[in-house]
């Protein structure tokens, strides 16, 4: 018969589906036992939405994705020459991670040759720990060396599941010090949301917003847009309300938040 999603209206659920085409929300008691009748005596439609919310699902296949990553992860290694180790040599998980956490404090301290001195040691003792080499490339952007992350291009080649992140890291450096390649290095970013983020201003905000809702550097750009003019269209009404919920401390939000009222 047809098993259709009844889903609160919050961030997690909204991100991913659209009101009555693969779930019904509700975000009061009245309004669940309304839509819990509206499927009890209307079939056609439940069996219509859920089979938009399995095809929805089955065109994702986030699990599938993970685990092809991880095959190609370990099919990589496969083809590494084993080496021996004397056993003091061979670095311990917790000791790379420590220099990580470690690292990542010193250059919130901005203790940034501290920083780098332990990203560079977990990274000598394992050149393939890919967390060491994210934020060495964090460091690098926060220190204007965007040149030095763009070179890593050549150097480095991230496992399948840090790809994403690394293309990323290299686009936001581009955008700033190589404009004549960011092109295309933004076309080989998978991820929509961080395309969204990396060139908000290629992307009318109607479009961003139809994507995700939520996504806050629209957000806010819309929010600004709208105290600059004085007003705001009824269109946008549910989803600054929302921004003023999300971030109260926003002063554009707080100011949408007057026009509203």
């Amino acid at each position: 018969m047809g098993a259709c999603s009844l889903l609160a209206k919050s961030p997690p659920y909204l991100e991913y589906h659209r009101d009555a085409k693969n779930a019904l929300f509700f975000d009061t008691p009245e309004t669940f036992l309304s839509q819990l009748e509206f499927l009890y005596n209307h079939p056609e439609e439940r069996h219509q939405i859920a089979s938009k919310a399995k095809a929805f699902a089955k065109s994702k296949r986030w699990h599938e994705d993970l685990v092809t990553a991880k095959v190609e992860d370990y099919r990589s290694l496969l083809k590494t020459t084993p080496k021996v180790h004397p056993v003091e040599e061979v670095p311990s998980a917790q000791n790379l991670m420590t220099y990580v956490r470690v690292g990542i404090y010193h250059m919130e301290l901005q203790n940034h040759n501290r920083a780098e001195e332990l990203f560079d040691n977990a990274i000598r003792q394992l050149p393939t720990y890919h967390q060491a080499h994210y934020w060495k490339r964090e460091l690098l952007m926060r220190t204007g060396r965007d040149e030095e992350v763009l070179e890593t291009a050549g150097s480095y080649q991230p496992s399948p599941m840090f790809e994403d992140l690394f293309i990323q890291q290299l686009a936001s450096a581009a955008s700033r010090t190589r404009p004549d390649r960011f092109e295309s290095i933004l076309e080989q970013i998978r991820d929509q949301n961080a395309r969204f983020d990396l060139a908000p201003h290629r992307f009318n905000i109607e479009e961003i917003l139809s994507e995700n809702p939520y996504h806050y550097r629209t957000l806010a750009k819309l929010a600004a847009q709208c105290v600059q003019e004085g007003s705001i269209d009824d269109k946008w009404y549910s989803y600054l309300r929302w921004a003023q919920r999300i971030d109260p401390d926003n002063p554009d939000f707080k100011a949408c938040a007057k026009l509203m009222s």
